[in-house]
């Protein structure tokens, strides 16, 4: 066995748009989570069977939201198109195949196109510009396609399709995330189907869409219309343009597996208090024997101020990286060799530690210990490995409970609510936080401590259950329906001039001075940034659709700037519109005004001076 060294090194990089950020460097942050997926670089198409050339790679895609079927290229790399005509508009097909998939994707659609990813080549999930449908159905983005029979009569001939349970679409022209997980069919030796296919779960824009949705059979339009347990991946190509960008997925399969052989455990108890595993060899051996999992409680004279050994060989069928996820409560360490892959030792509630290493096949030497002092008990292990998903080891896996709390929402009827909690952004708690809900049925939530915009949705506005259930101790507020997040950063910041790189951090000289409600009763928000005052304040459109921003100085001081919008590239893309790195777009509202648009830190920065003569920035938000 060897420590796992230089693995996120060795990734492959998936294409960029102008200035993005590779995708390894998000997966470094998230490196022990779970094993990496396997990327497509999209440097040509070598990983897809041959097409017609409706199908390319190019370097970046933009499209006007307000052009039906607009789609304008640049030549390079990274990105997959479809741009299918009347003589040209084969499907797309992986040249691998796929059992159980687990897969990662953004696409993006122009205005009132229309595409499906086939998984196995026989079960599609629709996708569509559904920009705002109120009523989803399956034939809208992310539904799963129906089933057809063409011997049913007219209105009948499509069923068992399934609509998603809320629509999460952006405007077109935006990148949209999907992650789904399929699971294949399963067949006897004899070919006979035993289970039907499943998608376990598609989220869309972050948002759980299906959960664990059966599929008795192949949707209408299949390649293949008998079932079985490998198939490729495959992309309509008939119907209209669409793009794609950071593909990467994990295939699984039923076997091999690890396991573990002449498992051998050693049962002790300690007298006295215990905050860390002890020195098992000044312990008496209570009792000990063979044991075939780590269910400790059938082991165990009593329930606190007791440690175990388990011992045991580790059969490993196949050589790759693996992933352990060692849980307890209070403390345990994991050895394979009799090295440490996993410490989580110490006087704890329930939590987890995760180890990476490379395993050889063959047999290895396993060693884990654990104690409970005393109050709450348990112990898991679990693994991850090559196309082996996450699944338990010895252990038994506690059976989910569908959680019965009630659902605590927040509405906003007569005029705006205003909620102070925690709020997640970048994978952060924000805990100076307020979100404001119009009845409009347009919502955001603000950094206070920045006076940063952190995220805008458009539909219902807030589940506050954490905020209030029993203890109510998250105190997170969450969107409900589809939220983007916006630019991160101060509202204001003085800069001695136009290359000075903008704070991100929050900074003593910026402060929150509260907020007045206006004669719609919406707040207005007062930040003092050195000597000046910052108002900040949002509105709806007149139509609802989009999000108008109002930064308005007060009073000011020299050398003042506001940034809007920070991101991995800013283009225009027609009516005056901006797409912010093609994950919404912002409109400038304040007319002689001009913007400074650079390059800063890795990212393109659309900033205005505040000024008494240029004393007010307005701007509208689209998703």
């Amino acid at each position: 066995m060897k420590q796992l060294v230089g693995l996120f090194s060795l990734l492959l990089l998936i294409g960029c748009q102008p200035g993005e950020k590779p995708l390894d460097a998000v997966e470094k942050d998230k490196a022990l989570e779970e094993l990496p997926f396997t990327k497509l670089a999209l440097a040509d198409l070598s990983d897809f069977k041959a097409t017609t050339a409706n199908w390319s790679v190019v370097a970046s895609v933009l499209s006007d939201h307000t052009k039906e079927g607009d789609i304008r290229t640049t030549e390079g790399t990274g990105v997959l198109v479809n741009e299918n005509n009347e003589t040209a508009k084969d499907a797309l097909f992986t040249n691998w195949e796929h059992g159980d998939l687990e897969i990662h994707l953004e696409f993006m659609m122009p205005k009132g196109s229309n595409s499906g990813i086939y998984f196995q080549g026989r079960y599609e999930l629709q996708l569509l510009d559904s920009w705002q449908v109120a009523d989803p159905k399956y034939s809208d983005c992310g539904g799963i396609y129906a089933r057809w029979d063409d011997a049913k009569p007219e209105g009948q001939k499509a069923y068992e399709g399934h609509s998603p349970r809320l629509n999460a679409s952006k405007a077109p022209g935006l990148w949209q995330h999907l992650h789904i997980i399929f699971r294949a069919p399963r067949f006897d030796a004899s070919g006979k189907k035993t289970e039907n296919a499943r998608f376990e779960k598609v989220e869309h824009n972050g948002v759980l869409i299906h959960d664990n949705v059966e599929l008795f059979g192949p949707t209408r339009g299949p390649a293949f219309p008998e079932e079985g347990p490998l198939g490729p991946l495959m992309i309509q190509g008939d119907h209209g343009a669409v793009a794609f960008r950071n593909i990467k997925y994990k295939r699984y399969f039923d076997d091999p597996k690890l396991e573990v052989t002449n498992i051998h455990y050693q049962y002790f108890e300690i007298d006295g208090p215990i905050t860390e595993l002890p020195g098992f060899d000044t312990l008496k051996v209570i009792k000990e024997g063979p044991t075939d999992s780590l269910v400790y409680e059938t082991l165990s004279e009593r329930d606190e101020q007791v440690a175990y050994i388990f011992t045991g060989k580790l059969q490993v069928p196949k050589t790759g990286d693996y992933l352990f996820h060692l849980s307890s409560d209070d403390g345990s360490q994991l050895f394979l060799d009799e090295n440490m892959v996993v410490d989580n030792d110490g006087k704890h509630d329930f939590e987890s530690k995760v180890g990476l290493v490379t395993l050889e096949q063959g047999v290895h030497d396993l060693k884990l210990t654990y104690f409970n002092y005393t109050w709450g008990k348990g112990l898991m292990l679990q693994y991850e490995g090559p196309e082996m998903r996450q699944q338990p080891l010895l252990s038994r896996v506690p059976a989910q409970r569908k959680s019965d709390r009630p659902l605590m929402t927040i509405t906003p009827k007569k005029a705006p609510e205003m909620v102070r909690s925690f709020v997640m952004f970048d994978d952060q708690k924000i805990t100076h936080a307020i979100s404001v809900g119009d009845v409009k049925g347009i919502h955001y939530s603000l950094n206070l401590r920045k006076g940063a915009l952190l995220k805008f949705w458009r539909g219902n506005f807030a589940d506050v259950t954490e905020m209030w259930y029993e203890r109510g101790e998250p105190q997170l507020l969450k969107p409900l329906a589809m939220a983007v997040e916006a630019t991160d950063g101060v509202i204001a910041a003085v800069l001695p001039g136009n290359a000075s790189n903008y704070p991100e951090k929050s900074q003593e000289s910026l402060t929150f001075k509260g907020y007045d409600i206006n004669e719609k009763d919406q707040p207005v928000f007062r930040y003092q940034v050195g000597d000046a005052i910052v108002l900040d304040h949002y509105q709806p459109s007149e139509d609802g659709q989009e999000l108008i921003r109002t930064i308005q100085l007060e009073k000011e001081t020299a050398n003042l700037y506001t940034r809007i919008a920070a991101d991995q590239y800013i283009s225009e893309v027609g009516n005056g519109y901006y797409s912010i790195g093609g994950n919404y777009y912002i409109k400038l509202l304040s007319p002689g005004i001009e913007p400074v648009i650079r390059q800063s830190q890795g990212n393109t920065e659309l900033l205005f001076g505040l000024s008494a003569s240029n004393n007010a920035v307005k701007y509208a938000i689209l998703w």
